[in-house]
């Protein structure tokens, strides 16, 4: 029993730190940057991990709705590419026109 419960254990502490979040179901799911963004294209970009699937924010990544009032295009663009802080890169992991896609759509977050 011992060895179970530290099992349980494990697992929740996984799920914590994973920070529980899931995509948007791919039928909610319209714009190309948005299905980008939520992983349904390339199994190494989850920007929902962290953002969640509508881009509102985690615990561990900001929110995202309004970005493109405080942010310019360039600079978002940059911030995906680059990873500023403990957010990943993704130069190398998205074409130019899927980073323009992911942009367009955090761009629409309102």
């Amino acid at each position: 029993m011992n060895k179970n419960v530290s099992i349980l254990c494990a697992g929740l502490v996984a799920a914590l730190l994973a920070g529980c979040v899931s995509p948007i179901p791919e039928a909610d799911v319209s714009f190309a940057g948005e299905k980008l963004f939520n992983g349904y294209v390339h199994d190494n970009v989850e920007c929902f991990a962290c953002h969640a699937g509508d881009g509102s924010g985690t615990w561990m990544g900001s929110n995202l709705i309004g970005i493109g009032e405080r942010k310019s295009r360039e600079e978002i663009s940059d911030a995906i590419r680059k990873g500023p802080g403990m957010m990943p890169d993704y130069e190398g992991k998205l074409t130019d026109d899927e980073l323009d896609e992911i942009v367009d759509w955090l761009i629409s977050l309102k």
